[in-house]
């Protein structure tokens, strides 16, 4: 797992739900949408989601969904058990879940029909600072115990195994998330077309203050 994973899953995740109508003929809140988007995509939850998008239940469930398929993804080629990939699935919802967020009044943007909503963040921190290194340790003990036992094992046991090992610790990470200092950050919602989005640059910005990566470099 990569930071251009972490980042493109947490992308998806947003970006799947933030370029979506907003409703014909009401006056749009900037704010509900951003808290109701986010919502979405880091709690599941769909009712407001769904009233301020137009959203079907079913579409709403496939919006949220996406983030975790991408995640899923990264694993293909790794021929990893459908378990272990469903046990990171649900960590990656459960870390999700942990993010902590209050979405601000929206103003007024520069632009014609534009948005500016602040977002303060408590970035959760410390989950992958430090996991390579004790990722290696672990499975440094465990390859040289399988070398001197002199187990007939393939190579998509070990790799399994290796990803158990990484799902453990990341998993104790997780149950025991930290959380650093408060920021706000700032985004545009325009509108494009007949959708509302947000700048990808500033949705990148967003996500990137919601998790510290720092260990995934």
């Amino acid at each position: 797992m990569k930071t251009k994973i972490l980042k493109r899953v947490m992308g998806v995740a947003l970006a799947a739900v933030m370029l979506l109508s907003a409703g014909c003929g009401k006056k749009f809140d900037a704010s509900g949408y951003v808290k109701a988007c986010l919502d979405l995509s880091t709690r599941g939850e769909t009712a407001k989601y769904m009233e301020l998008t137009g959203r079907t239940e079913e579409q709403a469930i496939a919006d949220y969904e996406s983030g975790t398929e991408e995640f899923l993804s990264a694993f293909d080629s790794l021929g990893l058990s459908e378990d272990l990939q469903g046990q990171y699935a649900a960590l990656m919802e459960d870390l999700l879940k942990k993010t902590k967020y209050t979405v601000g009044e929206a103003k007024k943007g520069d632009a014609k029909d534009s948005f500016v909503v602040p977002v303060e963040v408590e970035p959760i921190t410390g989950v992958f600072e430090g996991m390579t290194e004790e990722l290696q340790e672990e499975a440094t003990v465990y390859m040289t115990e399988l070398m001197t036992s002199g187990a007939d094992v393939t190579q998509e046991e070990v790799m399994e195994k290796v990803f158990s090992i990484m799902y453990d610790i990341l998993a104790d990470r997780v149950a025991n998330a930290a959380y650093g200092e408060k920021q706000t950050i700032e985004v545009s919602v325009e509108l494009m077309g007949d959708v509302y989005g947000i700048p990808e640059d500033e949705l990148t910005g967003l996500t990137d203050a919601m998790i510290d990566l720092t260990g995934l470099e």
